[in-house]
């Protein structure tokens, strides 16, 4: 079955809103495609005091699936993120995007998405009308040969849900407008594109493609494939990027099941890129699918950017008032291709663009009101910063003098050790000198004893020699009176 149709369906689905902070329309047509692959959603806060405007397109491929569960899902998983409810969107954004592509893997997903196929599967009629716009003049297909067929792609049809989980086989581009915050936050995985205008109907800034014109990304996919043990997909013959045409987006796991390298560095990587823009230079944003920004070989991003902008711009300076979704159904009316004879590739594909217009009172409230509360938050910070110093000053202090006095006592408590120690030395020594001198005494009176005894014995030795001199002298005198 061909990809285009034989005349293009232009039944368009407008949709224009309003609330305090911004002004909105949204459009849509299938155009020569032969399904609406394409899905939009938007999220405006009803309370009139909160800001918080979510909005999104994205652009199935291989079926539209995955992009009808996206936008069904989008919200819930980025308001259950803890950072998205800390205010820090940038990473919400970036982590809402992972966990959207990882959820593919449940086996709930997987079953939803079932049903969407169920759902958005064309019925016999359209097939075999689809089918005879291909046949000879004459030659029709009835209900027997297209269930032959049918029964033909049940067994070689890859994205059949039989043979695997949708989400391996097909996918979408995302893109995502947040207004929730004093900087405008986009967040783009894919082809589809966003413009931010000034006041003066000027961009300041657009999203860029993801394709393998990129450098970075030809560099990124080209590393992925080198991981790959199979040589057609590691050579790049069996690519995503020439499949698709676009190098980020969310499913097609078939060219992300690598488990030698990160989810942000797959061949399809589903990592956002992330622009960031003071929301109070912002007037309008002009958010479209791929189909919209599609453009032939003589004609490059810039030119194709410049003619959006210049024709929105142009109308909105004519009419103030027309229905945004009017100016897109128009733009897309000037755009589907006439004819599909294979000579172009531009205004063949579905087309979805929703436009913003951000009122400037109201937002110029919010962001002073946002500034307000982050200098009284700063302040507060400061204040309980300079409150913690000092608290840690003083409790430093405190335990400088705690731990001063604990010096101090024990100080006080070795001085009183060390003078203990010393009378005790003292009187050690006292004790020991007058036991020195004790002994001394004793040895001295010991010595004098000694001395004396040893006087007196002298003295009886000599008293005794004296009295034997007298002896022997008589004894000589008496024999010499005998003689």
């Amino acid at each position: 079955m061909g990809e285009e149709l034989d005349v293009p369906i232009k039944e368009f689905s407008p949709k224009n809103s309003e609330n305090t902070y911004i002004k909105y329309g949204s459009n849509q047509v299938q155009g020569w495609k032969k399904s609406m692959e394409d899905y939009i959603f938007d999220f405006t806060e009803p309370d009139k005091e909160k800001f918080l405007n979510v909005f999104g397109i994205f652009d199935g491929h291989g079926g539209g699936e995955v992009a009808k569960y996206l936008s069904n899902h989008f919200m819930e998983f980025l308001k259950k993120n803890e950072n998205f409810k800390i205010g820090k969107f940038k990473e919400a954004l970036t982590e809402t995007f992972f966990e959207l592509d990882k959820s593919f893997k449940n086996e709930e997903v997987k079953k939803e998405l079932e049903k969407y196929y169920e759902e958005l599967k064309p019925s016999k009629e359209q097939e075999i009308k689809e089918l005879n716009n291909l046949c000879e003049p004459g030659e029709n297909i009835n209900d027997d040969e297209l269930d032959q067929i049918r029964a033909f792609h049940e067994v070689f049809e890859p994205r059949n849900i039989e043979n695997g989980n949708i989400a391996d086989f097909s996918g979408a581009t995302g893109i995502i407008i947040f207004l929730g915050d004093k900087n405008l936050y986009i967040a783009n995985a894919g082809n589809s594109r966003c413009l931010v205008i000034n006041k003066e109907g000027v961009i300041i800034n657009k999203t860029k493609d993801h394709t393998m014109n990129d450098p970075e990304e030809k560099k990124r996919v080209e590393l992925a494939r080198s991981f790959n043990e199979d040589e057609e997909k590691k050579k790049g013959e069996d690519g995503q990027a020439e499949y698709l045409e676009s190098t980020r987006g969310f499913g097609d796991w078939e060219f992300k099941g690598n488990e030698w390298i990160d989810q942000k560095d797959q061949e399809v990587s589903v990592e956002p890129e992330i622009l960031e823009v003071p929301i109070i230079n912002v007037q309008y944003l002009i958010i479209g699918s791929h189909g919209m920004f599609e453009n032939n070989e003589n004609e490059n991003d810039e030119v194709i950017n410049n003619q959006v902008n210049s024709f929105f711009m142009d109308e909105i300076k004519k009419d103030n008032k027309k229905p945004y979704s009017n100016i897109i159904q128009e733009y897309f009316e000037k755009l589907i291709a006439e004819k599909n004879d294979g000579n172009n590739n531009k205004g063949l594909d579905n087309m979805s663009c929703i436009f913003i217009n951000l009122i400037n009172e109201p937002i110029v409230k919010f962001v002073k009101k946002i500034e307000k509360e982050e200098e009284e938050r700063r302040q507060k910070e400061e204040e309980e910063k300079k409150k913690k110093k000092e608290e840690e000053q003083k409790e430093k202090e405190e335990k400088r003098k705690k731990e001063e006095e604990e010096r101090k006592k024990k100080e006080e408590e070795r001085k009183k050790k060390e003078e203990e120690r010393k009378q005790k030395e003292e009187e050690e020594k006292k004790k020991k000198e007058e036991e020195e001198e004790k002994k001394k005494k004793e040895e001295e009176e010991k010595k004098k004893k000694e001395e004396a005894e040893l006087l007196e014995k002298n003295n009886n030795n000599v008293e005794e020699n004296n009295n034997n001199v007298e002896n022997k002298d008589r004894i000589i005198e008496e024999k010499k009176d005998e003689q």
